[in-house]
């Protein structure tokens, strides 16, 4: 396939050939080698010495390698030509390798054969690429390319990029007229771009997996030792180089040095041997690459990381911490008509699709779901069918109450038990795996829903149960949407024939009135007040009987069919028993005891003694706000910075053995009157606590909080107040080299910063420094500026604990942990985004802002840059490491940390100097 005929005519620029063309094709072949061009090249002419007239792996290397079929491929590699430059972009080309090449070898029959991939130039990107492309393909064909492929010959690629700014100049130079540049394909090999990085990021992760499973992909790299005339290197000896394997020079310049007149050229030799070499030890062609066994493999290894990418840490948490119920209750569910109604099949009259448990906060809804839940499950073993839950959790992480969180969830468990919807699914997580240039996957709610609903719809053969729990502990807006789409889906599923079981749970608001499917409400506190009967004459062992029976029957007089008043009531009837209460101040105990949960909570902050009361006021805040649940020992640390007087330096964390674990977590369980839960982590003992912290304006009153103050703006107060302290120890004040007025790093006075003895420093935060500040501390600010409607300055805070010296304490880490690990979190993207939003809350200009924001970003450039040339910075120079492999998490390559005896070597300083100006 040629250009069109108008280029065609050019009689500076002949057309040039694209596709697949065969150039020795033995019948006993053992192997195929293909050639890639490179920039400006063409697939004859590239490979084509001026005195020659075939290209030399035609004429040369058939003499060497009989048994190999050699291939070329070609395609609009023009940077500059007259005309219109063609604007595919490097991974299109990638592409049209991948097809290319698959479909030759399909149609002659020769997919699983050995394969050696030869490119120059961008001709070794697109190799990479294609591999790439290749290896996370949902196509089971185009993944042999992958399978099969041996080894890679790159001739000056440019691995690291290269300044190719003057080398586009030399066809206009020819041409003398207009010219048209294919910015795509210049851009690409740049040494800041992202596409090189990412390649480059995640072929060396492929290399570095396949090694793990003892499979090697022999490289060897050959860079130019002469300049263009007139223009200089192209492609430098650093960036054509990867480390850990073989670099070799080539004496020529970079056109030239694929150029080769006859089989005595040194390059050729240089070339040829390592292709020899590959061929002997390949020996006969594969017998498993690409058979059903490999690619099976390789599809296992793909549906596991895909599960992965959906799982989260808390996913199941909530249902865990959930009790058993008592023994004896929660079983008249399963004799109650409107439960019957919605087990029974589609085709039964009064069958119901959704069933919906309601009730007041703390009647046990939670409980009982995961009793019907646990049944389920049981009951689908013996059957065709799939169990499936969730079960928000209003106190826990942000995921565990948002609809990302309950459909990543879902469809988790739901591809666990359907391998064909793990199929039709893995195309979604192989195209988002290949935009995620090597970082976490990250889900966006719309695309998992709509796979997810329209799954379950289709699932005819399968039976599906979905149960998800406490849906008040969500937005209200999301919600609703939730709602409608569950029962959209539900009636799309009875029409198509499909079984979808609903069964959903909730306090009574929202108020959401179902429209489209049949199905049944439940209203818990009119149904469980045998259970609570049970529960009580189980639980309230007294003696005199009538005593007993007294208190029993005020007890469920009282209870109004809610559980956790009830047994917050019988521990403090038990407990007074303990005491050596008589039976009349027992009496009166209970009657004095408000009927509420409001009420109850009151009550329990109202009998607090004054110290425990003190205590209570500093720990509430942080459980009843913190935008995630917190850990004990990050409790002890913070509860440090929480004082008028607070450390100077980083405190030791003390929570050292299980002695002092059990003892901090007793003082802040009585310190809590029982209303937090405390084990590993600290929080609300149920949501209604919460709810009666952020709601009730008693709180404030009983806690003595100072005047005019709710608990809500107290609250932020003491946490940003926290912040402040933490940020102002020793170890956060460590002045950073300031970004120049464009955003570039001055190498110099980074060199100057990590030359100093900042590894105490750095040691201190690492392992005493408090992970939630870090995350945390710019939205808890933004909290407290949207509650005091005040600016921080405004509400007397003093300048150095001014919210720009919180921002130069958290770069202080970001600085460190950037060149400890060449990238930046997902976590610190994120509130580089909060503050971009609103620049003010640390009180810069969105200019001053975004030049930070640069100078960061060309920090990760310059220590990846650093990792790939494998030099480490050590007590007296920087060295070559030749056993270093360019990894974006991988250790540190870099000691960049250490005494005053650190120097650098003034002409690797002058290098890193020069690469400044490419920064950007």
């Amino acid at each position: 396939m040629f250009r069109s005929s108008n280029l065609a005519k050019d009689p500076i620029i002949p057309a040039f050939p694209q596709g697949i063309k065969v150039w020795h094709n033995p019948s006993e072949a053992e192997v195929d080698i293909v050639f890639i061009h490179g920039l400006t090249g063409d697939r004859e002419r590239t490979w084509t010495h001026p005195s020659a007239s075939q290209p030399w792996p035609m004429s040369l290397l058939p003499l060497h390698l009989p048994n190999s079929r050699i291939l070329a491929f070609g395609y609009d590699a023009y940077v500059v030509q007259r005309g219109v430059a063609a604007s595919n972009q490097l991974v299109d080309h990638s592409r049209d390798l991948l097809n290319a090449l698959t479909a030759l070898r399909d149609m002659t029959d020769t997919s699983t054969r050995h394969l050696i991939l030869v490119g120059h130039s961008l001709g070794g990107l697109i190799c990479k690429d294609a591999i790439l492309q290749s290896r996370n393909n949902p196509e089971p064909h185009l993944r042999n390319i992958f399978l099969t492929v041996k080894a890679i010959a790159f001739l000056g690629t440019p691995h690291g990029g290269s300044d190719l700014a003057s080398w586009a100049q030399i066809p206009v130079k020819a041409l003398g007229v207009a010219k048209s540049v294919n910015t795509d394909l210049l851009s690409v090999l740049q040494t800041s771009s992202e596409v090189l990085y990412r390649i480059q990021t995640d072929f060396l992760s492929m290399v570095r997996d396949l090694r793990e499973q003892d499979r090697l992909i022999k490289m060897a790299c050959y860079w130019e030792s002469l300049p263009m005339p007139g223009i200089g290197i192209i492609v430098p000896r650093s960036s054509a180089s990867l480390a850990g394997y073989n670099s070799i020079s080539v004496h020529a310049n970079h056109k030239d040095m694929v150029k080769f007149s006859a089989a005595e050229d040194p390059g050729f030799m240089s070339l040829v041997g390592e292709l020899m070499r590959w061929v002997r030890e390949l020996g006969h062609p594969s017998q498993t690459a690409g058979t059903p066994d490999v690619i099976a493999k390789m599809l296992d290894k793909q549906k596991e990381d895909c599960l992965k990418s959906l799982r989260f840490q808390e996913y199941d948490s909530r249902k865990s911490t959930i009790v058993n119920p008592s023994s004896g209750t929660c079983n008249w569910i399963f004799n109650d008509s409107r439960y019957v109604s919605w087990t029974l099949p589609k085709y039964h009259p009064e069958s119901a699709s959704i069933l919906w448990i309601k009730g007041k906060p703390g009647s046990g809804k939670s409980i009982l779901m995961k009793n019907i839940l646990l049944c389920q499950e049981r009951s689908v073993l013996e059957g065709d069918a799939i169990c499936i839950s969730f079960f928000f959790n209003g106190r826990g992480a942000e995921i565990e109450r948002s609809p990302l969180g309950l459909y990543q969830s879902l469809l988790f468990q739901l591809l666990q038990s359907s391998d064909a919807l793990m199929t039709e699914f893995l195309p979604n997580y192989i195209r988002k795996e290949q935009q995620s240039f090597g970082e976490k996957i990250t889900w966006q709610t719309h695309e998992l829903s709509k796979f997810f609903h329209s799954a379950i719809i289709e699932m005819k053969s399968t039976s599906i149960y979905i149960f998800v729990d406490a849906l008040d502990e969500c937005d209200e807006d999301d919600v609703r949407t939730i709602i409608r789409d569950f029962e959209d889906t539900s009636a799309a599923a009875v029409s198509n024939g499909s079984v979808v079981k609903i069964c959903l749970s909730s306090r009574h608001f929202p108020q959401i009135s179902l429209r489209n499917v049949t199905s049944q409400e439940i209203f818990l506190e009119s149904s469980n007040f045998e259970d609570i009967r049970h529960f009580v004459h189980r639980e309230l062992i007294l003696e005199p009987s009538d005593l007993r029976n007294g208190l029993i029957a005020g007890i469920l007089n009282r209870s109004h069919g809610v559980f956790l008043w009830t047994s917050f009531i019988v521990r403090r009837l038990l407990k007074a028993s303990d005491q050596g209460y008589s039976a009349e101040q027992m009496t009166k105990l209970l009657d004095s005891i408000p009927s509420s949960l409001e009420g109850l909570f009151e009550q329990i902050l109202i009998d607090l003694e004054p110290l425990r009361l003190a205590s209570m006021a500093l720990l509430a805040p942080w459980v009843i706000c913190s935008l995630r649940p917190l850990e004990l020992d990050e409790i002890y640390q913070i509860l440090a910075f929480n004082t008028e007087i607070p450390p100077l330096s980083l405190p030791k964390p003390v929570i050292r053995n299980e002695s002092d674990f059990k003892r901090f977590r007793r003082q802040l369980t009585d310190s809590s009157g029982g209303l937090f839960e405390v084990q590993f982590k600290v929080q609300v003992i149920h949501e209604s606590v919460r709810d009666f912290f952020m709601k009730s304006k008693k709180v404030a009153e009983i806690m003595r909080l100072p005047s005019g103050k709710g608990f809500i703006e107290y609250s932020h107060e003491q946490i940003t107040s926290a912040i402040f302290h933490y940020f102002a120890v020793r170890e956060m004040r460590y002045p950073l080299p300031p970004p120049e007025p464009n955003g570039q790093i001055a190498v110099s006075k980074l060199v100057a910063m990590l030359s100093k003895p900042v590894l105490t420093n750095f040691k201190s935060i690492a392992r005493c420094g408090i992970t939630y500040f870090h995350t945390f501390a710019f939205a808890h600010m933004k909290e407290r500026l949207k509650i005091s409607g005040a600016t921080l300055i405004d509400c007397g805070t003093p300048a150095c604990k001014s919210p720009r010296a919180i921002l130069e304490g958290w770069l202080v880490f970001l600085y460190y942990s950037v060149i400890q690990t060449g990238r930046i979190s997902t976590e610190q993207d994120q509130i580089f985004d909060l503050l971009y939003q609103d620049s003010s809350l640390v009180q810069l200009s969105t200019q001053q802002l975004q030049r930070i924001i640069t100078s960061i970003n060309n920090l990760v450039i310059f220590v990846n840059k650093t990792m790939k040339d494998g030099f480490v910075l050590d007590s007296s120079s920087i060295t070559m490491r030749q056993d270093t492999s360019f990894n974006g998490e991988a250790p540190t390559y870099l000691r960049l940390f250490g005494d005053q005896r650190m120097r650098w070597k003034p002409d690797l300083l002058t290098k890193y100097e020069e690469l400044r100006t490419r920064l950007l």
